[in-house]
């Protein structure tokens, strides 16, 4: 129904690049890349909670690592062509990452049993890796914990089993955008200005009643 072609939703249709046209990664057809402006966008298939990951006893009792393995790898390599296509293009000044989870605290809560690690532990090495050697600007967007923020999450350092640290050099190219959600459902004006040194800039939105 949403993923039946190579296209977007929406009046006005845009093209997109979808992973399941790549040999061995069919299933993956949420997983897109497109590009507007200075800007490229991709779409990661990383839900809540805990990326799927350590999920097997408990609330999910069919649920198998394996889900989790096959998706994360398609990730994987789905980011990596996202940023050697934004590498590849001179125009392109920012990258806007769009995933469901909230990939630095979710996999913290708390669950029967408990998670043995973290379910984005390889997105999160992966991305401080393009965040330092592309010199873009980047922006994840997700939600999953329903906590409007805007912040720098994401430092030069992963000291496990936590990625949330105060420790190392943060990376002020890299923005992690939560929006509005559950309760409190409002909307964030993002305006993208190749004049301005932080090629994003934020405006939300409150809508009354809401």
């Amino acid at each position: 129904t949403f993923f039946a072609d190579e296209q977007s939703l929406g009046r006005r249709k845009m093209d997109l690049t979808r992973q399941s046209s790549s040999p061995g990664f069919g299933k993956f057809r949420e997983n897109a890349i497109w590009k507007m402006g200075a800007v490229l966008f991709v779409t990661l298939h990383q839900p809540g909670s805990n990326n799927n990951f350590g999920r097997l006893t408990g609330e999910y009792p069919d649920l198998t690592n394996a889900e989790y393995t096959e998706r994360n790898r398609a990730n994987m390599v789905w980011l990596d062509r996202a940023f050697e296509l934004a590498a590849a293009d001179s125009k392109i000044k920012g990258v806007a990452i769009f995933s469901q989870a909230n990939p630095f605290e979710r996999f913290l809560e708390t669950a029967t049993p408990p998670y043995p690690s973290s379910g984005y532990a390889d997105f999160i090495a992966n991305l401080r890796g393009k965040v330092t050697s592309s010199g873009k600007k980047v922006i994840y967007f997700g939600g999953d914990t329903h906590y409007f923020r805007i912040d720098k999450p994401l430092t030069n350092t992963y000291p496990a089993p936590s990625q949330l640290t105060t420790a190392g050099t943060r990376l002020m190219n890299f923005t992690r955008v939560e929006g509005f959600a559950q309760n409190e459902v409002h909307y964030l004006q993002v305006k993208v200005d190749v004049n301005d040194p932080d090629l994003f800039s934020f405006k939300p939105v409150l809508v009354p009643g809401n």
